[in-house]
Order: structure tokens, then sequence, then C-alpha cells
């Protein structure tokens, strides 16, 4: 057990790296702000159609993407965000910089989120606190199960805190894999649990869009076990096949998704 253990702290994944693929996004004219991902060649930002849109599902808002090369510094590089693909029903949206910064802020790949339940989620974004947010938050949680929102799809269930800012950002497995997307939380009598949007409905956006996020990007985190014993949190038949009638009940019964 204690060789097991020292090998999984010696993978550890460097979260200080991958921070700096996490942005802030923001949109004055709206009084709002997320977080997102860089993804694909460099110049694009996976995020929620949420952040950009006035209230939530509004017109679109003028948004801008906001870099910085530490994690306890605030975003010092802005680039206008050009709206590239959209889903308001899923909650996804693609945004297109005109040059990544030079440095290091790299491309991540979106992976298909293959979780057992109680395994690690760490969650990087810009979450309010108090009056600013004006730097980068690590949160941390576990994988608490799946659940559907109210359009049908999937969504994964964790017990790490999403406040209100988190919205778009970064979701990664133990390894650093980045299977997932913040979006939001379920508010029940018995308090909030978290909305992730899995790695394997991001991708079929993408794919739908014409985007792909494996272009020019790299696999994030530490070397992959095989032979693990793992169960797939989404089901094969595709997330968007989902019974919507399921999600209205659960509604019904007082889960609410809450976003950010």
């Amino acid at each position: 057990m204690q060789e097991r253990e020292a090998a999984s702290a010696s993978e550890d994944p460097d979260w200080e790296v991958l921070a700096q693929s996490v942005v802030q996004l923001i949109a004055p004219d709206c009084e709002q702000s997320g977080s997102g991902t860089i993804i694909g060649d460099g110049r694009l930002v996976l995020t929620n159609s949420h952040v950009l849109h006035a209230g939530g599902d509004g017109p679109v808002c003028e948004a801008y993407a906001g870099f910085t090369r530490r994690f306890d510094a605030s975003p010092d590089d802005w680039q206008p965000a050009e709206l590239v693909a959209d889903d308001l029903s899923r909650d996804l949206a693609v945004v297109r910089i005109a040059d990544t910064p030079t440095g290091v802020h790299a491309p991540l790949q979106v992976e298909r989120g293959q979780l057992a339940l109680g395994d690690q989620l760490t969650i990087l974004g810009y979450p309010g606190f108090g009056d600013t947010q004006d730097t980068l938050t690590f949160t941390s949680g576990r994988f608490s199960g799946t659940t559907l929102s109210a359009e049908g799809f999937q969504m994964l269930k964790t017990d790490a805190l999403l406040d209100s800012g988190v919205s778009g950002g970064a979701v990664f497995d133990r390894s650093g894999r980045l299977v997932g997307v913040a979006t939001g939380g379920y508010e029940g009598e018995g308090g909030t649990l978290g909305a992730v949007i899995p790695g394997s409905d991001v991708l079929r956006f993408l794919a739908e869009h014409g985007l792909h996020s494996e272009e020019g990007a790299a696999t994030s985190g530490a070397t992959r076990q095989s032979g693990s014993a793992i169960t797939r949190a989404s089901s094969s038949g595709g997330i968007g096949d989902l019974d919507s009638e399921v999600a209205a009940e659960r509604a019904e019964r007082g889960v609410h998704l809450v976003q950010p």
C-alpha cells in the first residue's frame, strides 16, 4: 500500500503549469465573468455558454480573455474573444482570440472522463472571493455520481466548491487530464453539489461544430496507469440521448441547477 501511495504521489500533476492554460473571461458591458480553458491550436477557449450571454441566456456579450503566467497574479494580458461555437442547451461555448500571448499558455486536450465513484476532481478557475475575482483558485472534491440537467444531458456531480465565476473552469482528474467543464451546482434541501459537464459531451459538442481539441494540444497530467479499475462516468449511448423527463421529475423534487 505504501509503495502504491508513493508512486501516486510521484505522478502528481504540476498544477501551476496547468493553471497557465486556464483564463479568465469577462464581459464588462454585461457585468459578468467566468473562466475558460485554452484548447485546439492555442487560440480557442472552451467555456460555458451562459458566461457569454447577458443574464445567462440573453444577447451575446462582448467578451475578453485574460492571461497570466502566475497563479498568484491577476491576468494582465487581455485579448478580445470572438464567439465561434455556442450551444445554450448544453451550456458550452468556444471563443477565438487573435493570438495566444507568447509564453507558456499551452492548449490542453479534452478527454473522455473515466471515473470511479469517489475519484478526486480538481477545478481551476476564477470564482468570486469577496468583491474580487482577480486571481486563479484551486479547489478539489470527489466524483459524487451523475445526474441530468433540465435539458436531459448527463452531468457529473462533485462535492467540490463551485462558486460564482468558476463557470467554464477546467475540471481535471487525479492525473491532471482535462475531463470536464465546471458549470454550476445542484441545490437541494440538504445543500449544494457542484455540476460538471463531462468530457465526452464536450467532445461531442466540439465535433458538431467542426472543432477538435486535439489539434496542437497536449495531453496534460502524469503518465497514465494501465489496467486500473475504473468505470465510465458517461453512458456509451451518448449524453444527448438521455431522457429529459427524468430531469423534469428531479426538478419537481426540488433539485435545481444553479449556475455560478
